[in-house]
């Protein structure tokens, strides 16, 4: 079976890295040999590693972000891409705590870098929950933070 989205091989990681007793190899020849064994093309899947490292390369981040009193403005592509409900949803995330600036930025430039035609709310959740668990070292915070996202009733986005 092929599986068609480089989302997809990123959302089998991350339940295979979720459910594992042992953590994924870290060898990307090996990573990939078990993700095309599993389905997966392999341009799809080399698309998710660039995904990854774009996770995890935060040299073009700034240093450190101050606490912002300005309002963000999105780009056309951006508002285009991801939707001004599910914009909103993330500066929901952000106004409640879960997300600070730096890792907006984050949330939006990962779900921008996925290459997907239609983004929905569980792209967003997906892809803030794996910027959180990313960031965050401490299982508490991050339990907390999945909690949040996933069962907060208020993170329900109107149509």
């Amino acid at each position: 079976m092929i599986k068609e989205s480089v989302l997809d091989v990123l959302m089998y990681l991350f339940d295979q890295n979720s459910e594992a007793d042992q953590p994924l190899s870290s060898d990307q020849a090996v990573l990939s040999a078990q993700l095309e064994k599993a389905g997966f093309a392999k341009d799809e899947v080399d698309r998710a590693f660039h995904w990854l490292e774009g996770l995890v390369d935060t040299s073009k981040w700034p240093k450190r972000f101050e606490r912002s009193t300005t309002t963000r403005a999105f780009a056309d592509e951006e508002m285009s891409t991801i939707g001004p409900e599910y914009l909103n949803y993330i500066l929901y995330l952000e106004h409640i705590g879960v997300l600070n600036v730096e890792l907006r930025e984050l949330v939006i430039d990962r779900i921008m870098a996925l290459g997907v035609d239609e983004i929905d709310l569980s792209h967003v959740k997906w892809v803030a929950l794996m910027v959180l668990n990313n960031h965050y070292e401490d299982d508490f915070e991050t339990e907390w933070f999945e909690e949040m996202i996933l069962t907060d009733p208020k993170a329900e986005v109107q149509h």
